[in-house]
Parts: C-alpha cells; sequence; structure tokens
C-alpha cells in the first residue's frame, strides 16, 4: 500500500501553480479595465492623475499643508458631486431595471394564460424574465462600480485629510517649541551679559 498523502512543500507548490493560473488573465483584465471602464466619462487611469495627491514630505511647512488642504477640499467637492450623480444613476438604472423586468413578467403569465398552458414555476418565469436584461443588468453592474469607484475616492480623501491634520498639528507643536526655545536662549543671553 503506497502512501497517496503529498508532502506539505508538494501542496504549497499545487496551491500556487492553481493561484497562478489565472494571473495573466488577471493582468490582462486590470489593463483593459483601466484603461477601457468609463468612470463619469473617463478611464480610471484619467482619474488617477487628478485625484492623486501628492505631499513634499522633505519640506513640510504650514504653507504646504494649506495648499494640500486646499486641493483636498477641491477634490472632495468634486468627488462628492460625481458620487451624487452616480448614484443617482443607479437609482435610475435600478428603477428602470425593475420596470422593465416586471412587464416582461407580467407579459409571460399573460401569454401563458391565454394559450391555456399551465403556468410553469415562479423560478422559470423570472429566468425567462430576465433571459433579454443582460444589458440592462451589466449597465446596473457599471453604475453600481461607479457608486462604489467615488464611494472609495471620497474615504481616500478623508483619510489624507486627517494624515494631514496630524502632520500639521505636528508642524504647529514643532515651531512653537522651536519659538520657546529661540525666547528661552535669548532670555539666556541677556541674563549673561
Amino acid at each position: 500500500m503506497t502512501d497517496t498523502k503529498l508532502t506539505s512543500k508538494a501542496q504549497a507548490e499545487i496551491l500556487i501553480r492553481e493561484m497562478l493560473r489565472g494571473k495573466d488573465v488577471h493582468k490582462i483584465f486590470t489593463e483593459r479595465m483601466k484603461n477601457t471602464l468609463s468612470i463619469s466619462g473617463r478611464s480610471i487611469d484619467e482619474w488617477e492623475k487628478d485625484f492623486k495627491i501628492r505631499i513634499k514630505t522633505e519640506d513640510l511647512n504650514p504653507q504646504t499643508c494649506r495648499e494640500v488642504d486646499l486641493q483636498i477640499l477641491r477634490l472632495n467637492q468634486e468627488a462628492t458631486f460625481l458620487y451624487n450623480t452616480a448614484m443617482a444613476r443607479s437609482q435610475m438604472i435600478k428603477h428602470g431595471n425593475g420596470a422593465v423586468f416586471m412587464g416582461k413578467f407580467q407579459a409571460l403569465v399573460q401569454e401563458y394564460k391565454e394559450t391555456g398552458k399551465r403556468l410553469p414555476a415562479k423560478d422559470t418565469l423570472e429566468n425567462l424574465a430576465k433571459a433579454d436584461q443582460l444589458d440592462i443588468d451589466s449597465a446596473q453592474t457599471i453604475a453600481d462600480i461607479e457608486v462604489k469607484f467615488w464611494k472609495n475616492i471620497l474615504d481616500h480623501l478623508g483619510r489624507c485629510q486627517s494624515i494631514l491634520k496630524n502632520a500639521s498639528m505636528m508642524i504647529s507643536t514643532e515651531l512653537k517649541y522651536l519659538d520657546i526655545q529661540k525666547h528661552l536662549d535669548s532670555n539666556e543671553r541677556r541674563t549673561n551679559i
């Protein structure tokens, strides 16, 4: 009787090989999506360039913090507007999708009743009604992606603002310390004279 149990190393190799099978598909999908999926009329790549916040940490000072704070404010206003319009579009598509589905469902029921055929199960009727709605379902999926995209952007801007606030407080504390130290040094020099 042979032992067919794999070693931990062999199991790990199998897991890695299986996981990497889809790596190329994922890479191609990611690149195509980044450049072709339109979010509020622009590609993700274009939005990334607009919403990437660059802070020169080597020379962080109150003026830099104010400039970045104003940039975040402007981006937050734009993202909030785009998030709200994406939400409205998503809700409209969802409502329209439901209305189209109900119309098709009722038409199928009516068709079966008129022909005297026995009604199929509810799930079958639902599947038949949904069969022609793939475009609308895709539109709903894209609308949901757009809403989540803007929600993530708003969350990111909130985190950036929080980090900036912490940096500003640290700079302010450091400047106050340096000012006090300068004042103390000045007083010490006067007393030594």
